[in-house]
């Protein structure tokens, strides 16, 4: 970050403050953090999640960012948060290499399948 000359740092500051507020709109209070079905209390936010999720969501373009907004991912994020490696892969030695991919691809598919499924709907 120290070597980034003042265009880089501002394109970077962008992208983060996009994928924050799209996190926001897209999760609600539950950006970031651990969620189950129907869960109303909010758990603490979940530092391997926030890597995954704001990345994911800086990588997206715009169009994509959009739709995601308009779609509910609340529960297929339930439905991943239900699978045991993924939550380990944010819970326990969450540094380990093959822990990392598997949150970002996880996170990466979850989006990717919820903007084909709202295409093919679109489509119909």
């Amino acid at each position: 970050m120290n070597r980034l000359d003042s265009a880089e740092e501002d394109r970077l500051r962008a992208e983060f403050l996009t994928a924050m507020l799209a996190a926001e709109e897209i999760f609600g209070s539950h950006a970031f953090r651990k969620y189950r079905r129907n869960q109303q209390r909010k758990s603490p936010i979940n530092t391997a999640l926030f890597e995954a999720v704001a990345v994911n969501l800086a990588g997206l373009g715009d169009d994509d960012r959009e739709a995601l907004r308009r779609i509910d991912v609340l529960d297929a994020f339930a439905e991943l948060m239900e699978d045991a490696e993924f939550e380990r892969a944010i819970s326990v030695g969450t540094g380990d290499a093959r822990k990392v991919r598997k949150r970002f691809d996880a996170v990466r598919e979850l989006f990717q399948e919820a903007l084909s499924e709202a295409r093919w709907a679109a489509e119909r």
